[in-house]
């Protein structure tokens, strides 16, 4: 088999079992990724199921392309129901995690039952152990991940071993919990920490010394080289300001806002003062972008994190903004919900509709600072289960600015290709860090939306990152796919994938309970023309 490994890792949790399984036809079928983890786990699971109960389980996939060395090829999905907004939530790890668990001999592991204790599962090929965690209880996550890799007798093998691990908040079952990847946030993975805690799963190490085969090796090979220099020649603008890339035009067309929308941005923070505060750079395995930005040793936010943190709270200073987002990675807390709560509890309270001492004011970094280890902790109950949950409360649910239970970071009325992209994602409203200002939007934003959608989820379920779609059109991502497999798929059929994948998504979140009217957007960003974009897009999708 050439690109994928044939096979999934089941871990029982219950019976610190697992064994592996043959996968058949599901690859071809899906893909991979993406795609292949939802087929599984909507296969398996009920979607009315309790996302924190024993009988929930995570899916994670690797893509055909993952860890072969195409350029950004590093995806790993991660995929189960999200105790955040209880949608089908897929996560995107990057880094070296995907690469590792490819070269470990698995496209797919699956995460059963629930431990008796807390534990780390240890993957190293054909190996598999249940290591007690307890010793990792309550660290920060940098710290955490240091004590497990100072464990292992050689200091090479500590080096190359991958982490995915969950924080505090986590092992606290916070619908806020994120994932965290080698000291990275996962992107979109609000929810999915609660779940791993409550299989009392705190990490899961990752090493792998097998080949991943690619059919047509000489053809390949040229074909990195050929697409390192398009995305250089293409990307150049993205490779200087990465999820910043479109902060400009936010910023002209109104689309940024600050105090939950409250005032419009005055441009009290600039691009310039972010870009001075970046360090270095970094890429994910076999990524020639390096869209990562760090300093001293630490991962900044993208833009979507920047703004719920930062001007959406009233803070302009943009270390300020970084040590926030640091403590949010700390404590294993989804930086880009976690502001959005904050940002709509400050509003509430001045309003006079909130009246918790805790609850900052606009800008009172301090006691935002404070206020995240109890956020973590779920120990200020008002504010343990988000923004929708709080208005809900209150029984203001339109002072809500959000989709399907997921703040709204950007101000979408005058953008209206982004307002259709938040309220038509069957995770909520989901940002993909500037993907969709990375090329020209037309006049016909529903197919445009649907389009970048579509080859969103390609790439997610082939493993590589979005941003490749912008250098490479779809041929040429078909050509690629064919050397590393050596399946000769058609642009139709490709796209037919994609749009299975929001099928299963919609299907799950129907089953769930969502209807079409959890498309619209909030009363307060709605427009005329709005929806009338909406039916167009269902149609095209056609629902």
């Amino acid at each position: 088999m050439f690109g994928w490994q044939g096979k999934l890792l089941r871990i029982d949790l219950s019976n610190k079992q697992s064994h592996v399984e043959e996968i058949g036809e599901g690859l071809s079928d899906t893909l991979g990724g993406r795609g292949l983890a939802l087929k599984i786990y909507t296969q398996e699971i009920d979607a009315k199921i309790n996302p924190l109960s024993p009988e929930n389980k995570i899916v994670l996939a690797t893509g055909p392309l993952t860890g072969t060395g195409a350029s950004s090829a590093s995806v790993c999905a991660v995929v189960t129901k999200s105790a955040f907004n209880e949608t089908v939530i897929s996560a995107q790890i990057k880094l070296h995690f995907g690469a590792e668990l490819k070269a470990a001999g698995y496209d797919a592991l699956v995460i059963e039952g629930k431990a008796d204790q807390p534990v780390l599962i240890a993957i190293k090929d054909e190996e598999v152990l249940f290591l007690p965690a307890d010793f990792l209880l309550d660290k920060p996550t940098d710290e955490a991940e240091s004590l497990f890799r100072l464990s292992f007798n050689d200091p090479w093998v500590a080096r190359e071993t991958r982490i995915l691990h969950i924080g505090m908040a986590g092992q606290k079952q916070s619908p806020l919990a994120s994932l965290i990847t080698d000291g990275l946030s996962v992107t979109n993975s609000v929810g999915i920490g609660a779940v791993f805690g409550s299989k009392n799963v705190i990490g899961i190490a990752v090493r792998g010394t097998k080949d991943i085969l690619v059919q047509e090796k000489d053809i390949f090979l040229k074909s990195i080289t050929q697409n390192i220099s398009k995305m250089s020649q293409k990307l150049d603008k993205f490779f200087k300001f990465s999820s910043y890339t479109p902060f400009e035009y936010y910023y002209q067309h109104n689309v940024l806002a600050c105090n939950y929308f409250i005032e419009p941005f005055a441009n009290q923070v600039t691009l310039d003062q972010i870009i001075a505060s970046w360090e270095r750079q970094r890429g994910c395995f076999s990524c020639p972008i390096a869209c990562l930005r760090m300093k001293n040793g630490r991962f900044l936010p993208e833009i979507d994190a920047f703004m719920a943190i930062g001007p959406l709270c009233g803070i302009f200073d943009v270390s300020v903004i970084s040590e926030i987002y640091l403590i949010c990675t700390k404590l294993g807390l989804d930086a880009v919900e976690t502001g959005f709560l904050l940002s709509c509890a400050m509003a509430l309270k001045e309003k006079g509709l909130l009246k918790e001492d805790e609850i900052p004011n606009f800008g009172d970094k301090e006691n935002i600072l404070k206020l995240l280890p109890l956020i973590a902790e779920k120990k200020i109950k008002i504010l343990e289960k988000g923004a929708f949950k709080l208005c809900e409360s209150l029984n203001k649910p339109d002072f809500f600015l959000g989709i399907k239970g997921r703040g709204m970071v950007f101000d979408v009325r005058n953008n209206h290709f982004l307002s259709l992209f938040y309220a038509t994602s069957t995770q909520g409203a989901v940002y993909f860090n500037g993907f969709s200002l990375l090329r020209e939007i037309h006049e016909d934003i529903p197919q445009e939306v649907k389009s970048i959608q579509d080859k969103i989820a390609i790439s997610e379920s082939l493993g590589v990152c979005p941003y490749l779609f912008v250098t490479l059109p779809l041929d040429e991502v078909l050509s690629l796919f064919k050397t590393v497999t050596g399946i000769c798929l058609n642009e139709e059929e490709l796209l037919k994938k994609a749009e299975a994948v929001y099928q299963v998504e919609r299907n799950f979140n129907e089953k769930v309970g969502f209807k079409k009217e959890d498309d619209m957007l909030p009363k307060r960003f709605l427009f005329p023309e709005f929806e009338s974009m909406l039916n167009t897009y269902h149609q095209l999708r056609g629902w």
